[in-house]
């Protein structure tokens, strides 16, 4: 087949998890004062994952024990160089998340769909560029056309607004959205910082810069306890899932995840724009080639998939070892 779908299930499960708390997140939005204030709800969730941090490190104690053990070699000074690049790390991150925070707008507007699909763009060349990852055909065509499509946008809305304003904002969105992904999944891949951690101090940060807010948001609580409390909970399953596609896969499987919330929205609304949907469906589409979930069987863009070159690695080691015992025998005789 030219086409093959690799999908793994779990991920999956978390996809239609995700359609389920968007369609009752967009349902609570009705009501104008929550969704005036959705930032400001989301912090809340964001402060629980310091439970859910704690949790993590009850159940991982004993694995950092063992693994601790191991460990015989390792300086002193190699350990406080480490943590000076995991605080500068943190702190890096969290200035691009109080850059997102407060240039993201406060209302699902046109203006804020259309910026969803910049980020994509920024997640490729930070592969590249910051994190040195190697770039294959299939990669380069899943780049070209979020590329056209992206560039398909902004010639649109140019039309609408401001071209200057609408591209800088555009290239702060997407580049510290990215960015600020990334470098959460690259702390936790490398140094084992937990992303529910991250989490917190988003949530932490998030309520300090919206602390003047408070007392307005408290007479809300007041007037709609019933629809805070949902969407708070609503909202803590929506970023623990979030979080945890984070740790599990890859910045780009949020992104996917954030794609079908942003379908769910739209076709409550009613906004069945036919250039919308096809923007939402090639964005997913070459995010899923780039993931390597949809393999494509032609032009040797199968070439250098994971599995392709981890099956050319095992079979190199195979010939290696049977050169190696044959080198053996002949030399016993």
């Amino acid at each position: 087949m030219y086409v093959i779908f690799k999908f793994d299930k779990e991920f999956v499960f978390i996809l239609i998890i995700f359609l389920i708390i968007s369609f009752i997140e967009t349902i609570l939005f009705e009501n104008q004062d929550i969704f005036n204030n959705y930032l400001l709800i989301d912090s809340f969730p964001l402060l629980l994952f310091i439970f859910i941090y704690g949790i993590e490190k009850i159940f991982s104690s004993s694995y950092n024990q063992s693994k601790e053990r191991l460990i015989l070699f390792q300086t002193k000074k190699k350990k406080i160089h480490n943590k000076i690049k995991i605080y500068l790390y943190i702190i890096c991150i969290l200035i691009l998340n109080f850059i997102v925070y407060y240039i993201t707008p406060k209302s699902f507007d046109e203006y804020y769909q259309i910026n969803q699909f910049i980020p994509l763009i920024f997640f490729f060349i930070n592969e590249k560029i910051i994190f040195k990852n190697e770039i294959y055909s299939h990669h380069i065509l899943s780049m070209i056309i979020i590329l056209i499509i992206n560039l398909y946008v902004i010639l649109i809305l140019f039309n609408k607004i401001n071209k200057i304003s609408f591209f800088i904002y555009n290239i702060l969105y997407g580049y510290c959205y990215s960015l600020c992904l990334s470098l959460v999944k690259f702390i936790n891949t490398n140094y084992d910082i937990s992303v529910f951690l991250i989490g917190f101090l988003f949530g932490l940060s998030q309520l300090i810069l919206s602390i003047n807010e408070i007392n307005s948001f408290i007479d809300i609580i007041k007037n709609n306890f019933l629809y805070c409390l949902i969407m708070i909970f609503n909202y803590l399953i929506f970023d623990y899932l979030h979080f945890y596609v984070l740790k599990k896969y890859t910045p780009i499987h949020t992104k996917i995840c954030e794609f079908f919330s942003l379908i769910v929205y739209w076709l409550y609304v009613g906004n069945y724009y036919i250039s919308v949907v096809l923007i939402i469906i090639f964005n997913i589409i070459s995010s899923m080639i780039y993931l390597e979930i949809i393999e494509l069987n032609f032009c040797e863009l199968n070439k250098n998939l994971k599995i392709k070159i981890c099956n050319r690695g095992d079979y190199e080691m195979s010939i290696d070892s049977k050169e190696v015992n044959q080198s053996n025998s002949s030399f016993e005789q």
